[in-house]
């Protein structure tokens, strides 16, 4: 893993221990990082690449997260999830059933701003994207359901990487590989 992708790496899973300490399984915050970094990429790929970035509604995207504090902020996440899960086509699908998992809003703050908004992912090498989804992979959850490998079939292609083998939390990475071209 080169040195760049290591510390990406390597910073994920700093806040994954601190959301583990703060009482979340594995899936569960791999699932909420997800959630966050669908919803950064989103916004990075409207301003590199509007016509192939995904809509995301007004009020419901990334910008919309930046600002608010405290319990505004827990209650904003939780309406984009809710939100964005009612929404048609592969966004619903990403975001159905979604819930906030994490029940402290400075440390969801804290992910927002000092995590996911510090890094432009998107342009991001191919190869450090790939090594920090792959850091992940080694922890992967087995026994995915029959939904989840359709979703996954159908988005297989030349520009999403995604195989059952590799498939961790079902639509929540399909989303995020989808929008990181992997």
């Amino acid at each position: 893993m080169p040195n760049g992708s290591a510390a990406i790496v390597q910073k994920l899973w700093n806040y994954c221990n601190v959301l583990r300490d703060a009482g979340l399984s594995y899936q569960d915050y791999i699932e909420q990082l997800t959630y966050l970094l669908f919803l950064k990429m989103a916004d990075e790929r409207k301003k590199l690449q509007p016509e192939k970035a995904p809509h995301i509604p007004g009020g419901y995207d990334w910008p919309s997260l930046l600002e608010p504090e405290g319990d505004a902020l827990d209650i904003h996440y939780r309406k984009i999830l809710e939100t964005l899960g009612r929404e048609s086509g592969m966004l619903g699908t990403i975001f159905r059933k979604a819930q906030s998992k994490i029940q402290n809003p400075a440390l969801l703050r804290r992910l927002i701003v000092d995590l996911i908004d510090r890094e432009q992912w998107m342009t991001l090498d191919v190869d450090v994207k790939g090594d920090a989804y792959e850091g992940f992979a080694p922890q992967r959850i087995v026994g995915i359901d029959d939904e989840h490998r359709a979703i996954a079939r159908l988005l297989e292609g030349p520009n999403v990487f995604i195989s059952s083998r590799n498939w961790v939390l079902g639509s929540d990475w399909v989303g995020l590989q989808a929008i990181i071209g992997r």
